[in-house]
């Protein structure tokens, strides 16, 4: 259901819902007198782009990440990955293991 909030909703009043939700669960953390880090992490989308809905939240995502000076990291286990149909794998230089997933990127 909620790719079809991203698509058939008026996008700002979604991305504005969202970053509200995600304000008042763990946002306020990173204000006020006692502020800690948070570090965004686990979140995933269509690696080829072509969900319109994965775009728009993505788009809403780094916005927000961008206007509260937030970062994010990541960490992959996989040393490629195979969305490009009868292409040659893309290699994951973040990944925990080679492109032959055999052996340690980076040990």
């Amino acid at each position: 259901g909620l790719e079809d909030v991203w698509i058939k909703q008026p996008l700002n009043r979604v991305c504005a819902n969202s970053i509200s939700a995600l304000d008042e669960r763990a946002g306020f953390l990173t204000t006020g007198e006692n502020a800690v880090p948070l570090i965004m992490t686990e979140f995933g989308f269509d690696e080829t782009g072509s969900s319109e809905a994965d775009n728009r939240f993505l788009t809403c995502l780094q916005t927000y990440l961008v206007g509260n000076d937030l970062d994010w990291g990541l960490w992959a286990f996989q040393g490629g990955y195979y969305v490009n149909v009868d292409k040659v794998p893309v290699d994951e230089a973040f990944g925990v293991v080679d492109d032959t997933w055999l052996k340690l990127r980076y040990a």
